[in-house]
């Protein structure tokens, strides 16, 4: 099958402006006239769930994962795709950002923390802040094979019921969260309801079989988008300002307009100008750009700040993102020869050398009352 070049647009862009926003929170760096866009992170990361349901499907749709085998292959290659970043981000929050509530805690949530099970709300920021989004992700992995074969079954009007009915649960789960006192950016439930609605985007997709030429509909998506986006910030509409999933109503459905739009486009001055150099290098390691961010922030915010020379905002910009490119190289150099380590060693006793590891570190906490 094919692959959509236009997505890395979106996965790159998407990336950015993760990065964009960290730099705004965490160093205080100003963006000016992006600042609507710079500042509502949710919407970035609904695009990075919407595009999660999407390439999935669109890569196992026609795959079989019937077998014991084949479902095996299927959740070793999700967790592999994940897993040597994650352990990286948990052992450097684990011991540089401790934020746990206590070792008893530590204990009862380890197996969750050691497969990656603890996108949940009552425990991700204090135990692991630096992944939450993975833990919600692999959870949607793990689900996908039950969604598609649910997904598969449905016409194409069932499948747009669907994908309405997420959208809606998506669209209000933010006031309801409001109601009852809790944040729902980091719910793995609002996430799944993203990733579902991603899947069907994805199914509604590959069973057109009409494409387009003119670039129109992929331009407007993102006009829509970006208009919306400013009135909403400009007026305040829905009280948004201190949470920004009350947008989601709007976020959600003009990101799946902008995803649908774009991998339909087949126009191929956009195709050449997706699969060129700088934009394909931004959508192949943007998980390492994502990941790389919270390193580089705190490295510049802790490290390099408190000096006079970093006092202006040209200044601190270009630091910051000499800082991130070197965070992404040794990420990526991390990435790649984990994995061929863990080809040879066989992820079995890699899970349980990081098992040995914390449990060590849970030994020494309780002998010291640390």
């Amino acid at each position: 099958m094919k692959r959509i070049s236009n997505l890395n647009f979106i996965r790159g862009i998407s990336a950015l402006f993760v990065l964009l926003f960290h730099m705004h929170v965490v160093l205080h760096i100003h963006f000016g006239g992006l600042y609507f866009l710079v500042v509502q992170s949710a919407s970035w990361m609904t695009i990075f769930f919407l595009l999660s349901g999407f390439v999935l499907h669109y890569t196992y749709r026609e795959k079989s994962l019937d077998s014991r085998e084949e479902l095996f292959t299927y959740v070793k290659k999700r967790f592999l795709s994940l897993y040597p970043l994650y352990v990286l981000v948990w052992i450097v929050f684990y011991f540089w950002a401790y934020e746990t509530d206590g070792l008893k805690e530590d204990l009862v949530t380890f197996p969750a923390q050691l497969t990656m099970l603890f996108g949940y709300r009552n425990y991700q920021w204090r135990i692991n802040s630096g992944a939450w989004f993975m833990g919600a992700i692999i959870l949607c992995y793990l689900l996908y094979p039950l969604i598609r074969m649910y997904v598969r079954q449905l016409k194409s009007r069932e499948v747009l019921a669907l994908a309405l009915l997420m959208w809606i649960l998506n669209s209000a789960a933010p006031f309801v969260g409001r109601y009852y006192g809790f944040e729902v950016y980091n719910e793995a439930t609002v996430r799944a309801f993203e990733f579902i609605l991603g899947v069907c985007l994805s199914e509604l997709y590959l069973t057109r079989e009409k494409r387009t030429q003119s670039p129109l509909w992929a331009l407007l998506s993102v006009l829509v988008y970006l208009l919306g986006m400013y009135l909403i910030r400009r007026y305040d509409l829905f009280g948004i300002s201190g949470d920004q999933c009350r947008m989601n109503w709007f976020t959600t459905v003009s990101a799946a307009f902008i995803l649908l739009s774009f991998a339909e486009c087949e126009n191929r001055t956009m195709i050449r100008l997706a699969e060129s150099r700088p934009i394909a290098l931004l959508s192949k390691y943007s998980l390492e750009i994502w990941v790389a961010s919270w390193f580089s922030c705190a490295v510049c915010d802790l490290y390099l700040w408190p000096h006079p020379v970093f006092n202006s905002n040209g200044v601190r910009l270009a630091a910051a993102f000499l800082v991130e490119l070197l965070f992404v190289v040794l990420l990526s150099l991390y990435d790649h020869y984990l994995k061929k380590f863990l080809e040879r060693i066989g992820i079995r006793y890699f899970f349980l050398g990081v098992c040995g590891f914390f449990l060590v570190s849970f030994a020494v906490r309780f002998i010291f009352r640390i």
